[in-house]
């Protein structure tokens, strides 16, 4: 689940907004799970939500560096 921090990097814009949306939709089916007493493992919540919050970090580091080059 946990990708590292380089892979994360190496990875296109595109790629990581795909990794985002996949977290999002997963985040959401872990909520609702909890919600409804079907999840049990509440720790896994907060590991995605803080890989999701990884991924949005370093795609707004490559749309930073993009804009700042093209200028």
């Amino acid at each position: 689940m946990k990708a590292n921090v380089q892979e994360l990097r190496q990875m296109t814009p595109d790629a990581l907004r795909a990794k985002a949306e996949e977290l999002r939709a997963t985040v959401q089916q872990m909520r609702f799970g909890a919600y409804q007493g079907k999840e049990k493992n509440v720790k896994m919540l907060s590991m995605v939500r803080h890989e999701l919050s990884r991924v949005l970090t370093i795609l707004t580091e490559h749309e930073k560096k993009s804009h700042s080059s093209t200028k």
